[in-house]
């Protein structure tokens, strides 16, 4: 059985996107920090992480990005979550009673229009349904979260607007993974999308080897702290040249982009 880690607390976006996944089968964990998902899998307490890499209107999440480069972990799947943000309060507060507003820094950014007009106080959490229990407990209706609605039912809060995120099409991507020597060989190969780490002084001589083994590079992102970069990698050719991506220390093979929805 799949033994799941999410940034939680339960019903965030990042628990939402695993059971999408993983399904009812498997079991989940919350942990509020995101450096204990790298942690507990290099010590074979679980089978399998998901944690949110980038967001279309915030852009990447760098500390999750290096979660995964700087320990022992392998990138098995990609999913894709439709992302509505909603600001819920108590029962009977409204807009007006509304000094202080709290959430993931992601969806307050995500949110900067809606919250642009309106002076209130900023406060962030480790994630959206954390924000959305705090204020459950507060007891203030002068405090509001903004989150997922499946969270604002579970915690018995009124939604006082929303969707408020500045895009309509807005998403977040998640990377499913795994301790690297518990990926069986024969998932390593043949997938659409791979991802590398390579040092920032080789990025320009290893584009046209990339190139010429039949991939062209879809996402780069350079380490904060560190003198590497991580490439992800899109195959343009079916025929790829065997053996040549191999050359770079590979950190994830994985295919399309599986879709999930909040229901």
């Amino acid at each position: 059985m799949n033994s799941v880690l999410y940034l939680g607390p339960p019903h965030s976006f990042h628990h939402l996107a695993a059971q999408s996944y993983f399904g009812e089968e498997a079991t989940y964990t919350a942990v509020q920090d995101p450096e204990d998902i790298g942690r507990l899998l290099e010590q074979d307490a679980y089978t399998h992480g998901v944690i949110a890499v980038e967001n279309v209107q915030a852009g990447r999440v760098p500390r999750h990005l290096e979660i995964i480069a700087h320990n022992d972990l392998f990138i098995s799947a990609q999913l894709i979550m439709e992302v509505n943000l909603f600001l819920c309060g108590l029962h009977g507060a409204t807009l007006n009673d509304i000094s202080a507003v709290y959430s993931h820094p992601m969806a307050l950014r995500q949110s900067d229009r809606f919250l642009a007009d309106r002076n209130w106080q900023q406060v962030e959490m480790s994630s959206t349904s954390e924000a959305l229990l705090h204020i459950s407990n507060s007891g203030r209706q002068a405090w509001a979260a903004i989150g997922n609605r499946t969270a604002a039912g579970l915690f018995s809060l009124d939604i006082l607007a929303g969707p408020v995120n500045n895009a309509k099409d807005n998403h977040t991507r998640f990377f499913v993974v795994q301790k690297r020597n518990k990926v069986e060989a024969e998932t390593t190969t043949g997938k659409e999308f791979t991802s590398i780490l390579i040092e920032a002084t080789a990025l320009e001589a290893s584009r046209e080897v990339i190139s010429s083994a039949g991939w062209q590079v879809f996402r780069e992102w350079p380490l904060e702290g560190s003198d590497k970069v991580m490439l992800e990698l899109q195959a343009t050719d079916q025929e790829r040249v065997p053996g040549s991506i191999e050359a770079f220390p590979l950190i994830g093979c994985y295919a399309n982009a599986k879709y999930c929805f909040e229901h």
